[in-house]
C-alpha cells in the first residue's frame, strides 16, 4: 500500500469525524493493502452496501461520450428574440409545455416552441421578486415554486398558465434553502444552508408538504456545513437522492432516509487541510445518468496576494465514472453529434424530469452550422438540419437550446 493511499484514508477520517466514515476509511485502507492491481475504481463492501472508490492517479484511459449515447429525441428550441425578453446567459427549466429562463433580470417564460409568453418573475428585493434562488416546477399543477435567499420563511409560488402569484408556501425549517426538489409524492425535499459548526438543527435534508408541515429529516454531525454548490438530484430506484457534502470527498446515496457513502476519492497525493492552500479543493458532480457519472476536480494552482486582497487561480480536470463497468476515465467533454461539435460536460444540464439541454449562443450556433455545412464528411441529414437553423437565427438573437430526453 502506498503512503499516498494512507494519507488519503487518514485525511478522510479526520475531515468527516464520524465513526461510520472512520470505519469506511479503514476498509478502504485494507482494500488498498490487499490489492496489487492498478485499478481506476475499487469496491468496498460495507454492511452489505457497496462503496466505489475512484483512484484518480490510476486513471490513464480517456474516452469520448456522444450526446446520442445518453439522450434521445434531440431537437432545437429557438427562443424568440424581442426587446422585452433579451437573454444573454441563463439557467433553464424545460417541460413539455414551457421553457423558463432564469437570468439576472428575471425569469422569462416561453412556450415549448420558444415563443415568448411573459416575464414571470422580476429580479429585485420586492415581495414577489428574487435575488438569488433555486426553483422547481410542479408540472402536474402547472406552477413554479421559487426559493429566494431573501425570503427565509417561505417559498414563492406562481401559476404558469396565468402568471399569477399563488401565495406563500411556508418553510418547515426557516432559513436559506440551497437546493430543493419536488418528489414523486408531492412533497418538497430541501437542502438548507448551514454554517460549519452549527450545534442544533443541522439537517442534510428534510421533507415538507406544501402547507409547510415537516414530514421527516436527515440530521448530520454538527461539525459539517452545507454550501451552495451541493449536488441534489433524483437517481433511479425510488425515493433516493445523491448529495455531495462540504468535505467534497464522498458522495452519498440517501436510502431508507439514511446517508450511505456511494463514491469516495483516492487522490493519490497529500490533500491540504487548509482549503485556501495550493492543492486539491473539491470534487463536483457535473451530471449523472443511469450509467455514467461525470465529475470535475478543482485544484488551486496559485495564490497571489496584493495588499489585503488574495486572488486564487484554479485548474480543473474532468472524470467519467462508468458505473456499469466500474471504471474511471479522463474525459474532455461530450461530443454533441446532433450538431457535430465538442462541448464541455459542464454546459449540459439534466433536469429532474429527465430532459437534458445545452444552451448555444446565436453566434456559436451559426459558426457550428457553417462548419457542419462546409464539412465534406457531413451527412445530408446533418447538413439539412444545420442549414435550417442557420437560416432561422440572427447574430444578435437569443440563445438556441439543444434538448433531448435522457436515455
Amino acid at each position: 500500500m502506498s503512503l499516498d493511499f494512507a494519507i488519503f484514508t487518514a485525511y478522510t477520517a479526520n475531515r468527516m469525524k464520524t465513526p461510520a466514515i472512520s470505519i469506511l476509511a479503514g476498509l478502504v485502507f485494507l482494500l488498498g493493502s490487499c490489492s496489487g492491481k492498478d485499478r481506476s475504481v475499487s469496491v468496498v463492501n460495507r454492511n452489505g452496501n457497496e462503496l466505489l472508490v475512484m483512484n484518480l492517479r490510476n486513471i490513464r484511459d480517456s474516452t469520448k461520450i456522444n450526446l446520442s449515447e445518453i439522450a434521445t429525441d434531440l431537437r432545437f428550441i429557438r427562443l424568440e428574440t424581442l426587446p422585452e425578453c433579451l437573454i444573454s446567459y441563463a439557467t433553464y427549466y424545460i417541460t413539455d409545455d414551457y421553457v423558463l429562463a432564469r437570468t439576472k433580470s428575471g425569469i422569462y417564460q416561453f412556450d415549448s416552441n420558444g415563443k415568448f409568453i411573459r416575464l414571470l418573475v422580476s429580479y429585485g428585493k420586492g415581495p414577489l421578486e428574487f435575488t438569488a434562488a433555486d426553483w422547481v416546477v410542479d408540472e402536474i399543477h402547472g406552477r413554479l415554486i421559487l426559493s429566494d435567499e431573501q425570503k427565509t420563511g417561505y417559498f414563492l409560488s406562481f401559476d404558469l398558465k396565468t402568471g399569477q402569484y399563488l401565495g406563500d408556501i411556508p418553510k418547515a425549517i426557516p432559513g436559506v434553502t440551497r437546493r430543493f426538489l419536488l418528489t414523486d409524492f408531492g412533497s418538497l425535499a430541501c437542502v438548507p444552508y448551514i454554517s460549519p459548526g452549527t450545534s442544533t438543527g443541522n439537517y442534510y435534508l428534510y421533507w415538507q408538504d406544501l402547507e409547510g408541515k415537516l414530514i421527516d429529516a436527515v440530521k448530520g454531525p454538527d461539525n459539517l456545513g452545507i454550501y451552495r454548490g451541493n449536488y441534489l438530484a433524483p437517481i433511479p430506484g425510488g425515493f433516493r437522492y445523491m448529495l455531495a457534502m462540504n468535505n467534497k470527498d464522498t458522495i452519498y446515496t440517501l436510502r431508507d432516509k439514511k446517508l450511505i457513502p456511494y463514491l469516495a476519492f483516492n487522490h493519490g497525493e497529500e490533500v491540504p487541510e487548509d482549503m485556501e492552500a495550493v492543492g486539491y479543493r473539491y470534487m463536483k458532480v457535473i451530471l449523472e445518468t443511469d450509467r455514467y457519472m461525470m465529475l470535475e476536480k478543482m485544484q488551486v494552482s496559485k495564490l497571489e496576494t496584493a495588499g489585503q486582497a488574495t486572488s486564487i487561480n484554479y485548474v480543473s480536470s474532468a472524470y467519467l465514472l462508468d458505473k456499469d463497468n466500474r471504471k474511471g476515465f479522463l474525459i474532455s467533454g461530450i461530443y454533441d453529434d446532433f450538431v457535430e461539435a465538442s462541448t464541455p460536460a459542464q454546459f449540459f444540464k439534466i433536469l429532474p424530469n429527465g430532459i437534458i439541454y445545452n444552451a448555444l449562443q446565436s453566434m456559436e450556433i451559426i459558426g457550428i452550422a457553417d462548419r457542419a455545412v462546409e464539412n465534406p464528411k457531413s451527412d445530408q441529414k446533418l447538413i439539412h438540419r444545420m442549414e435550417q437553423i442557420r437560416e432561422q437565427v440572427g447574430r444578435d438573437d437569443n440563445p438556441v437550446l439543444v434538448i433531448g430526453k435522457v436515455r
